[in-house]
C-alpha cells in the first residue's frame, strides 16, 4: 500500500540524511532531533483525521507518515551505534559475535 512504502522510503532517505548528519553534528545533537520529529509526526499522525482544506486526511497522514520514517531511519544506526560506544569494552565483543 502507499503508506507502508512512503514510510519505508522515508526510513531510507532518514538513514542517509541523518547518518550523514550525525557525523558532521554529532550524534547526540541529531538523536536529540530525530526523537523530537519522530513525537511530532506520530502525533500529528494520529491526528490527521477528518483534515479538512487544501489536504485531506489521507494526505495528511501520508505525509505526517514520511516525516515518521526519516526520523525511523535516522533514529536506527544513531541508537545502534551510541549502545555500541557505551558499553563495556570487555563485553562488547561477546555482544556482538
Amino acid at each position: 500500500s502507499l503508506m507502508s512504502s512512503v514510510l519505508f522510503a522515508g526510513t531510507v532517505c532518514g538513514q542517509i540524511a541523518f547518518g550523514l548528519s550525525a557525523d558532521i553534528l554529532g550524534r547526540k545533537v541529531v538523536c536529540i532531533s530525530t526523537s523530537s520529529i519522530m513525537f511530532v509526526s506520530a502525533l500529528c499522525a494520529s491526528m490527521s483525521f477528518n483534515w479538512e482544506g487544501v489536504w485531506g486526511s489521507f494526505h495528511m497522514l501520508v505525509s505526517c507518515l514520511f516525516f515518521l520514517g526519516l526520523a525511523i531511519g535516522g533514529e536506527y544506526p544513531l541508537s545502534a551505534s551510541m549502545a555500541s560506544e557505551s558499553a563495556d569494552p570487555e563485553k562488547s565483543a561477546r555482544r556482538t559475535s
